[in-house]
């Protein structure tokens, strides 16, 4: 899968995924892993926060910082659908 800068619409975009920060490649299979996918994802990785932290260290500032990363996301893969709304349209008037 390649991998597309801003600036450009996507069509498609079905799940945002919100995932932990890690150092290696995940494997085919691996949600983390976009080739596991049968369609286009949008990411975003909460920097900072491990595993041991969310399960038994978890503050308010790293609730705090979930939920923003999680809005944030929501609103990325919002937009991207919204960009494609028009062609979406078109495309349905012209199939009926």
């Amino acid at each position: 899968m390649k991998k597309v800068l801003g600036g450009k619409n996507i069509c498609g975009v079905s799940i945002g995924v919100l995932a932990l920060e890690s150092y290696f490649p995940k494997p085919l299979g691996h949600i983390k892993n976009p080739s596991s996918l049968p369609f286009t994802a949008c990411y975003e990785i909460l920097q900072g926060i491990s595993v041991p932290d969310l399960l038994y260290r978890l503050t308010p500032a790293m609730e705090n910082k979930i939920w923003r990363q999680f809005v944030h996301l929501r609103c990325k893969v919002l937009k991207r659908f919204l960009a494609n709304l028009p062609f979406l349209v078109i495309k349905k008037s012209l199939i009926n």
